[in-house]
């Protein structure tokens, strides 16, 4: 297993993809210093943290879809446009070639978030937030973002290794993305049956509209474990049953 998950890095090696995770960044980046600029310039410095990591979440929500697509996409569409995946599996078993792109794709997802988060960080000193670290939240942030990454990226992986047409695959990623932002204008009952909705569902920043004085705040609640508990079993689930079907799919 060692062997062939260095070998899909090596496969890799000339497709650039860190080029997606890098620009994602950098939008947020952007996106990110935008808002917090009319933040304070309407509440002032405190609570910047509370809302930075909601916009991250947003954010989330609206681009990790599409750049997840793209990466599964990436690491499957060299075996289909070479149709090498006959040959492959002479050599070694579908389930384990499966698992290895599973395992390439998934580096790239964490690394992506890390970087995400240091660049939080590293925004929270060039903009002097005013109040204190957030250890805690920023932590599940990064925890949560991993896992909810790793759900989607079984689905598309899925779909970029069973389908030959990648077009399909990105399609499902840009259906993906604008699912997970309308689901967050519904109750959470509603959002619970998407699970790209999940960045939002298991954020621990609360958002707060007051109609009255059509005002918006943010505050600190508690982490869902129930939706932490069903994105973590839908993970497995959709992983299992997308290695079960590659295994016994003609090839």
């Amino acid at each position: 297993m060692k062997n062939l998950f260095c070998l899909e890095f090596f496969k890799l090696r000339h497709k650039k993809i860190w080029t997606l995770p890098f620009a994602l960044i950098i939008v947020q980046f952007l996106w990110g210093m935008k808002a917090m600029m009319s933040y304070t310039t309407l509440h002032g410095s405190e609570g910047m943290w509370k809302y930075m990591l909601y916009q991250m979440s947003f954010l989330n929500c609206l681009m990790m879809p599409i750049i997840i697509s793209i990466i599964a996409s990436r690491i499957s569409d060299m075996e289909h446009k070479g149709c090498t995946f006959k040959f492959i599996n002479t050599i070694i078993s579908p389930g384990k070639l499966y698992s290895a792109k599973f395992l390439s794709g998934s580096t790239y997802l964490i690394f992506m978030v890390l970087a995400q988060t240091v660049v939080m960080i590293f925004m929270s000193f060039m903009m002097k937030f005013k109040d204190v670290l957030p250890v805690h939240h920023i932590l599940i942030f990064f925890i949560v973002t991993v896992i909810v990454n790793l759900c989607i990226f079984t689905i598309q992986l899925g779909i970029s290794i069973l389908v030959s047409n990648q077009m399909i695959a990105l399609i499902t990623g840009l259906i993906e993305s604008f699912t997970g932002l309308f689901a967050m204008f519904f109750p959470k009952v509603i959002q619970r049956f998407f699970l790209w909705s999940y960045y939002s569902i298991l954020s621990t920043l609360n958002p707060i509209t007051d109609l009255k004085t059509k005002s918006f705040n943010v505050e600190y609640t508690s982490l869902d474990l129930w939706g932490l508990f069903v994105i973590c079993i839908s993970s497995v689930i959709l992983f299992l049953a997308g290695k079960f079907i590659f295994e016994r799919k003609e090839v």
